[in-house]
């Protein structure tokens, strides 16, 4: 008797049982970060699968329209320099340094050019801004990491609704810094 072949179910909003959205376990932990996306699929060992993608901060703020289009797309424009940079590395960087190129001598030219262009960037946002624009757009960490681990002048930690809000400033900056136009 041949075995009957596996395909993936058309209604992806269920897995195991569950409603996705409230009740599956992979997406409690996440607070919604974690998302199907697409529709099931077979993986390597003929197992039904469901593809699952996280959800940037960008993405999120946008989506719950906190930011518009054209600010998530400066931000995305720092994000693509801070990585062509190849600063991920680095939890900071002597901004002088990198001016008098001493930071990364035989590094290739498109990688100084990207460095420039993110430390000229910082400069135009400034403090608290080029904190936020490094940590959460640069390195990709969530608000509430960024938020646990930055020390107000009192001692006390950053809110993550401050920090939230520190970094839709740095969007609509860097909407003018890199001059597009917001509608």
């Amino acid at each position: 008797m041949a075995k009957k072949k596996k395909t993936p179910r058309k209604d992806s909003k269920f897995i195991d049982g569950f409603m996705f959205r409230d009740q599956h376990p992979q997406a409690e932990d996440h607070n919604g970060a974690v998302v199907v996306y697409g529709e099931q699929l077979l993986d390597s060992e003929r197992k039904i699968g469901n593809p699952l993608r996280i959800i940037d901060v960008l993405h999120h703020l946008l989506r719950t329209k906190k930011i518009t289009p054209v600010q998530c797309d400066a931000a995305r424009v720092f994000e693509r320099d801070f990585m062509q940079a190849s600063l991920a590395g680095y939890r900071c960087v002597d901004l002088m340094g990198a001016q008098t190129g001493t930071i990364a001598r035989g590094a290739p030219d498109k990688t100084l050019m990207a460095r420039d262009r993110v430390v000229s960037a910082m400069r135009h946002l400034g403090s608290p801004g080029s904190s936020v624009a490094w940590h959460v757009i640069g390195l990709g960490e969530s608000i509430k990491e960024f938020a646990a681990k930055s020390q107000l002048g009192n001692g006390r930690s950053l809110n993550p609704m401050e920090a939230t809000g520190i970094l839709r400033g740095v969007c609509g900056n860097l909407v003018g810094y890199y001059k597009m136009v917001d509608d």
